[in-house]
């Protein structure tokens, strides 16, 4: 299970969390959660039902200067646990942001710090996953994508991630679709541009019943030489509902 969110607004003090999600809870929803990142931090966030609904406050503000998140990044919150949520950030140029060169030089140092009961600290290892949950192998270099009118047709690529896993190196590709389907596809520049795109996408589209406005994952498996797609939600930011997706 999972949420995501386009950081707008007042996202650097709080973030509200879509009602529609609140049902994983199952009925108890915990005055705080932990939120863990691939590469090791982790921070406890405190979540309060205000008159906009549960929130995420105090602990936040910490996470966004940690990670240098920005107004317009996209953020995705993978259920991991009852409490623990794993969390994925993709720049405006939609690819997976890089952690802020500060976070990077170190990755086992110890930071420490206290915001009343808060505390955040880089840790050598992340903890296990729970049993049946779907979400990306966060280790591997990944894209979201929510589908625009003409992307029933063809798909794009971001460029910066084309590059990072040599792409632009191969005239073909194998799509994993959210039931576990393969299928080869062309992957295209553009004549004149830099832009990337998938050819030979309706048959994807329309074999797993999707709609514009659905948010996916791309997920890059280097070993299979494949792209791994799972629908992560619709426009209002919660899952997709009354349509199995995994």
């Amino acid at each position: 299970m999972a949420f995501f969110k386009v950081l707008i607004s007042d996202f650097p003090r709080r973030l509200k969390v879509p009602q529609p999600f609140l049902k994983h809870f199952d009925g108890k929803v915990p005055s705080s959660i932990n939120l863990k990142h691939s590469q090791g931090m982790s921070w406890d966030v405190r979540m309060e039902e205000t008159d906009q609904g549960f929130t995420l406050t105090e602990g936040f503000a910490d996470l966004v200067r940690d990670l240098g998140l920005e107004f317009g990044d996209f953020a995705v919150f993978w259920m991991v646990g009852k409490r623990t949520f794993r969390i994925v950030v993709y720049g405006r140029d939609l690819c997976e942001k890089a952690l802020p060169h500060h976070h990077t030089s170190d990755s086992a140092a110890i930071l420490a710090r206290s915001s009343g009961n808060i505390q955040v600290k880089m840790e050598e290892k992340c903890v296990a996953e729970s049993e049946g949950v779907q979400h990306p192998v966060l280790n591997r270099p990944s894209f979201v994508r929510g589908l625009r009118p003409y992307e029933k047709y063809i798909l794009d690529i971001p460029a910066g991630f084309v590059k990072k896993t040599g792409l632009n190196r191969q005239t073909y590709i194998r799509i994993r679709d959210p039931r576990g389907n393969k299928w080869e596809v062309e992957l295209r520049q553009m004549q004149s541009t830099s832009r990337f795109c998938i050819c030979r996408w309706h048959d994807i589209f329309v074999e797993n019943k999707m709609n514009i406005g659905d948010i996916l994952v791309f997920t890059f498996n280097e070993n299979g030489n494949e792209l791994e797609v799972k629908f992560l939600g619709g426009e209002d930011g919660g899952r997709l509902a009354g349509r199995r997706r995994f």
